[in-house]
C-alpha cells in the first residue's frame, strides 16, 4: 500500500508528549493530563516567543493565487479572506502563460518603487513586490496586457500553539528543536540528574542553530520581521 501522507510532522501535542517523556514526567504509553497539556501548550508558546529575541522568526509557506487586470499593477489583498489577510510575505512567485508556469523575479516593495516606467510599460509581468501593510498587497511590472494567472508562495505567521487545536503549522526542522527546548525548559518544574539536563540543554541548543542555519534568508525578511510581532 502507498502511503497517503508524507510530511512526517508531529502534533504539538505530540511534542509536548515528547518533552515530558524526556524529563521523565510520562511514561511511554501515557497520555497527558489536562494540567500537563495546558502546561506544555504554556511553556512552548513561551519558548517560541523567546526565540523571537534571537531574531528567529517562525513562518509557514502556503500557495495562494490572483488575476490581474489589463494594465492595473497594484492588488490589494487579492484572496479577500482571513487567510490571504494573514501574509506577511512572498517566497516566490509564477505567473501562468499558455498554461506555462514561468516564474517571477520577488523584488521588496523599495525596489519596486526604483522602476520609473510602472505605468508606462505593460506586457506579461516579469517582477512581482509584496507590501505587508497597511493591508497585504502586491505589485506587479511590468502592467499586466492582459489578465493573467498568478500563483504565489506566500509567508504566512506560526499559528498560535494555544489555538491549534493540538496540529500548528510548525516547520519540520524546528520540531525536534521545540521538544528538547521544551524539555529543557521543564526540567526547572520537574528535575532530574544534572547530566541528563546538561545533555538536553546541549542537544536543544545543536537542535535549535541547525534548525536556525537551513532557515532560508529572503529578501522581505525585515518586513517579516516586523509583521511578525503584529501578526501574533
Amino acid at each position: 500500500m502507498v502511503a497517503a501522507d508524507f510530511d512526517y510532522l508531529a502534533t504539538r501535542n505530540e511534542i509536548i508528549e515528547g518533552a515530558f517523556r524526556i524529563v521523565g514526567a510520562l511514561e511511554i504509553g501515557q497520555n497527558l493530563t489536562a494540567e500537563q497539556l495546558a502546561q506544555g501548550i504554556k511553556a512552548i508558546q513561551l519558548l517560541v516567543k523567546s526565540w523571537s529575541n534571537k531574531h528567529l522568526f517562525l513562518w509557514s509557506l502556503n500557495q495562494s493565487s490572483f488575476a490581474t487586470s489589463a494594465n492595473q499593477e497594484l492588488y490589494i489583498n487579492p484572496g479577500d479572506s482571513d487567510i490571504e489577510a494573514a501574509i506577511i510575505g512572498c517566497d516566490k512567485a509564477w505567473v501562468v502563460d499558455s498554461n506555462d508556469d514561468l516564474p517571477l523575479e520577488v523584488v521588496s516593495y523599495s525596489r519596486y518603487l526604483d522602476f520609473y516606467d510602472k505605468e508606462t510599460n505593460s506586457g506579461r509581468p516579469k517582477v512581482i513586490a509584496f507590501k505587508p501593510t497597511p493591508v497585504p498587497s502586491f505589485y506587479v511590472w511590468p502592467s499586466p496586457d492582459a489578465i493573467y494567472a498568478i500563483k504565489t508562495l506566500c509567508v504566512f505567521p506560526l499559528e498560535d500553539l494555544d489555538l491549534a487545536a493540538g496540529n500548528g503549522d510548525i516547520p519540520a526542522r524546528f520540531q525536534r528543536a521545540l521538544k528538547y527546548g521544551l524539555a529543557e525548559d521543564l526540567f526547572d518544574e520537574y528535575p532530574g540528574p544534572m547530566n541528563e539536563r546538561q545533555y538536553v540543554q546541549q542537544k536543544a541548543a545543536i537542535l535549535f542553530l541547525e534548525a536556525k542555519n537551513v532557515d532560508a534568508p529572503r529578501e522581505t525578511t525585515r518586513e517579516v520581521q516586523g509583521m511578525y510581532g503584529r501578526c501574533r
